[in-house]
């Protein structure tokens, strides 16, 4: 009896030991984010979740999954990965910040989600119109400025770098160009179709588009003012 005893002390000290030691040695130490991060850092997912020192083996990955995406809406796609002894790392997808609110410290994704301004971002500014207010993580839903992000979408993967973006009245837009060139669209008339005109416009007059003052999309046919 003595010898089981001995033997079982023998067996369950150093097992007792080892687990003790295993669960000190994989406590959540490190956070690393990857990918579209414009949106989530590591203090507000600690934060908001509690779980710096929280053991990796009890930890859900799929319930922090499913938890970053609610708390940070501008995510798309989340996915969370153990690196044992002490890390996990949290691959996020978000959607796509296309302009800065100017006087604000906010800018929009292409689907109008309000998020907080990274700095040295370079992106165009948009002007909103005064009856239109916004707060962080939730969508703006103001048809015209939603029809604003549709245009600036198409605008950016074009020839003309807008630079700001500001509502003339309740049914047009102006935007103004790197060149100091303006274009004026309608909310009357589909975004792509008056993007395509522009691309056109600036296509046929390649050479001599930086003598271009202004260009009006609201017609059948651009309008186009040059420079005296």
């Amino acid at each position: 009896m003595l010898k089981k005893v001995f033997f079982l002390t023998l067996v369950l000290i150093p097992l007792t030991l080892g687990l003790y030691v295993l669960k000190s040695f994989t406590k959540l130490k490190t956070l690393e984010i990857k990918g579209g991060n414009t949106c989530i850092n590591q203090s507000e997912v600690y934060k908001k979740n509690k779980i710096l020192n929280q053991n990796l083996f009890i930890l859900s990955e799929e319930l922090l999954e499913e938890k970053i995406k609610e708390e940070f809406p501008c995510t798309t796609a989340v996915k969370v990965t153990k690196d044992f002894p002490s890390t996990i790392i949290v691959n996020v997808q978000t959607s796509e910040v296309i302009v800065e609110i100017s006087d604000k410290p906010f800018s929009l994704t292409s689907e109008g989600l309000v998020t907080k301004s990274q700095s040295g971002n370079n992106l165009p500014k948009l002007f909103l119109p005064q009856e239109v207010t916004v707060e962080e993580n939730k969508k703006i839903g103001s048809e015209k400025v939603l029809f604003a992000l549709r245009l600036l979408k198409g605008l950016l993967k074009s020839d003309f770098t807008p630079t700001q973006v500001r509502f003339i009245d309740d049914i047009d837009i102006i935007v103004y160009s790197q060149t100091e060139a303006k274009a004026i669209f309608t909310t009357t008339k589909d975004p792509n179709v008056q993007v395509d005109s522009l691309q056109s416009v600036l296509a046929k007059a390649k050479i001599d588009a930086s003598k271009i003052s202004q260009i009006d999309l609201r017609f059948n046919k651009p309008v186009i003012t040059y420079n005296k």
